[in-house]
C-alpha cells in the first residue's frame, strides 16, 4: 500500500512531467489541422513558391480580354441597338413626311409610344 503523501507526490510529479513535455511542442506540431500535419516536406516546399503571373495582354482592343461568349453577346446587343436606331429613324421620317408641321421630337415621342405598345404583350 502506498502512503497518501506519496500518492500526491507521484501525481504531482507525473503532472509536472506532462506539462513540461507538452510545453516543449510547438503549436504547429500539436495542431492536426495545420498544413504541415497533412503534407510532406516536398509538398510544403512546392506550395510555398509563388505562381508566375500571366503576361499582360498586348491587344489594344478591350474586347480581346473577354471570352468568345461575351464578345458574341456584346455584338448581338450592338446589332439590336443599331436595328432599333434604324427603326426609330425610319419611323420619325415616315411621321414627318405624313405631317410636315410635326417636329422631330414629337415624331420621336410618337414612335417611342408605338414601339412600347408593340413590345408590350397583349393581355
Amino acid at each position: 500500500m502506498i502512503h497518501p503523501l506519496k500518492k500526491i507526490f507521484l501525481v504531482t510529479l507525473v503532472s509536472a512531467a506532462t506539462t513540461c513535455a507538452f510545453a516543449q511542442t510547438t503549436p504547429a506540431e500539436s495542431d492536426k489541422t495545420a498544413p504541415q500535419a497533412a503534407s510532406s516536406p516536398h509538398q510544403r516546399q512546392t506550395t510555398t513558391t509563388s505562381a508566375a503571373e500571366q503576361p499582360a495582354n498586348q491587344e489594344t482592343q478591350p474586347s480581346s480580354s473577354s471570352s468568345p461568349h461575351q464578345r458574341q453577346t456584346t455584338e448581338t446587343a450592338n446589332a439590336k441597338g443599331a436595328q432599333h436606331d434604324q427603326m426609330m429613324n425610319d419611323c420619325i421620317s415616315k411621321h414627318q413626311k405624313a405631317d410636315a408641321k410635326l417636329s422631330k421630337d414629337q415624331a420621336k415621342r410618337t414612335c417611342m409610344d408605338q414601339m412600347k405598345k408593340a413590345e408590350t404583350p397583349a393581355g
